[in-house]
């Protein structure tokens, strides 16, 4: 794991603060926007517990494209 394991560790709350977010909206029958960043979210958390920073780069510019959407 890079740097100890925090970038996996951050990523990894942030995956699930987006799959509880994503679940609210759904409950309420909602269409939530994050729903397009849960992928990319999951291949950063993957890659970065893999210890491979140029993928969880690339994956994490995709998160803030979405995000700049929103």
């Amino acid at each position: 794991m890079a740097y100890g394991g925090a970038w996996s560790d951050v990523l990894d709350q942030a995956h699930l603060v987006l799959l509880a977010r994503v679940a609210e909206a759904e409950a309420a029958n909602e269409d939530s926007p994050l729903q397009n960043m849960l992928a990319m979210m999951g291949v950063a958390q993957r890659s970065a517990a893999e210890g491979d920073p140029g993928v969880t780069a690339t994956a994490l510019g995709h998160c803030e494209t979405l995000a700049q959407s929103l």
